[in-house]
């Protein structure tokens, strides 16, 4: 599509990434949560477990039959109902057990929903595609105020953001259904076409270095907030660290455009895994509150830049007619087996090391992903798909 979006599109497009991305707002809290419950640290990280397993698997496969049937929006509203369940999951759940289902539930509805709906925005901005940022931003902005309210009201009331995020996935459930439709492709995908995706001499480094940044964006999701309150500070260490670091989150996003026509993807995002060193390392050893929260900043780049250097790699990268399949590749490496893999360093390590030590490891990680990114950006072949 190369026609300007009308303005109500632009609303539709900015309402769900307004609820969805703030209902992942749950996600920071859920090892606390299941601290209150009487669950270990090695527990919960086995339990946070469950996460990748749907991003894993169920992305690509909900990508490719999206793809290959261009049955993109029956797909799309399946899984925002299935989110819908697991929303009523964490507000109702009172169990471990129970809780460890809503968050199965919320990671089978994830894999092919942001996926679809990163595809699809892209593809109707069209030639405009690198605008993208400026939309997804209104979904940081919202998990922003999201984050900040939980970390205030678990002060007082400890569920306050499980409850906050079931709310926001049921709502957009129901904003689904007004989500616009991509266009049918006019070929569809075949098999061999999907294996050119896996073996792409930019993609397929592109995935290994997704997992080892993954690796570290998820053990912060899943695990910070932990490590703040095992330090002894307060809940609204936890919401404020978190909202510093989406605030600059959001201006980098908005400004994706003018980032990616001035350095280009690859340095975007050699610039983004790289400032992982210095944040892990702070991170890992700090003991102030204020530092510790004034190092989250780094997380608008370490996300932010990594997110729209990613989305436009994959989008100009892969053929049109596997747009959904080839999205789905990056959540499902970075928080699929990126963050299955954290989680299960963390469940072995959570003992014998503490959780400073656990996070302080997380700058080797982010070492290793910039040295790849770098050989990556010195030896970018010329690749396209115009002739897939």
């Amino acid at each position: 599509m190369t026609d300007k979006p009308s303005t109500e599109t632009y609303i539709r497009l900015v309402l769900w990434y307004v609820t969805a991305v703030a209902s992942i707002s749950a996600v920071p809290y859920l090892s606390v949560v299941l601290s209150d419950a009487g669950v270990g640290a090695g527990s919960i990280a086995t339990i946070l477990l469950l996460m990748p397993i749907g991003r894993i698997f169920g992305a690509p496969f909900w990508g490719w039959i999206a793809d290959r049937t261009a049955a993109h929006q029956l797909v799309f509203r399946a899984a925002t109902l299935l989110g819908a369940v697991s929303g009523l999951g964490f507000i109702f759940a009172e169990t471990p057990a129970l809780l460890a289902g809503s968050v199965l539930l919320m990671a089978l509805s994830r894999a092919p929903v942001f996926p679809i709906a990163d595809a699809t925005t892209v593809s109707i901005l069209g030639e405009d595609r690198r605008n993208y940022g400026k939309i997804r931003a209104a979904g940081s902005i919202a998990f922003l105020v999201a984050i900040g309210s939980g970390g205030i009201l678990r002060s007082t009331w400890p569920r306050a953001p499980l409850i906050l995020g079931g709310i926001l996935l049921v709502v957009t459930a129901a904003i689904s259904w007004g989500f616009p439709q991509i266009e049918t492709p006019p070929r569809r995908p075949t098999l061999k076409q999907l294996g050119k995706v896996l073996v792409h001499p930019i993609l397929l480094p592109l995935m290994g270095i997704f997992v080892l940044h993954g690796m570290t964006i998820t053990a912060y999701d899943s695990l910070f907030s932990l490590h703040v309150e095992t330090l002894g500070f307060e809940p609204w260490v936890t919401g404020t660290a978190i909202s510093l670091g989406v605030g600059v989150e959001v201006v980098v996003l908005m400004s994706g455009r003018r980032l990616l026509d001035r350095f280009g993807p690859i340095p975007l995002l050699l610039f983004a895994v790289a400032v992982g060193i210095p944040r892990w390392l702070i991170t890992g050893s700090t003991g102030d509150p204020y530092l510790l929260m004034a190092t989250q900043a780094l997380h608008g780049f370490h996300f932010g830049a990594f997110w729209i250097a990613g989305v436009a790699l994959f989008s100009e990268q892969a053929p049109k007619n596997l747009a959904a399949s080839a999205q789905a590749l990056l959540p499902a490496s970075t928080f699929g087996v990126g963050y299955f893999s954290s989680m299960a360093l963390a469940s072995v390590l959570l003992g014998p090391l503490t959780l400073q030590q656990f996070f302080g490891a997380m700058a080797g990680v982010s070492a290793l992903a910039t040295i790849l990114t770098g050989i990556l950006y010195f030896r970018t072949p010329s690749a396209s798909y115009s002739s897939v």
